[in-house]
């Protein structure tokens, strides 16, 4: 598990992703921040939209670069 982390990790924190995806990463980083916070019990609903948001704006980018059709806006 330690070892597929920190693989998604590297790949979550490089530029090119930062750049590429820069709506879904900056989620993706509010959902981690809020996890590691002492009250993230409380969050967890927010954590899990956000996530799922960051997932959207992810497939979202891929969509439009490859000119999909009949794809669910989600």
């Amino acid at each position: 598990v330690e070892r597929i982390v920190k693989t998604v990790r590297i790949y979550l924190d490089s530029n090119n992703f930062i750049k590429v995806y820069p709506a879904a990463y900056e989620k993706w980083c509010s959902a981690e921040e809020l996890l590691w916070e002492t009250d993230s019990k409380q969050q967890l609903t927010l954590i899990g939209h956000l996530c799922r948001e960051s997932i959207q704006e992810f497939a979202n980018y891929l969509v439009s670069i490859h000119n999909l059709s009949n794809v669910p806006n989600g």
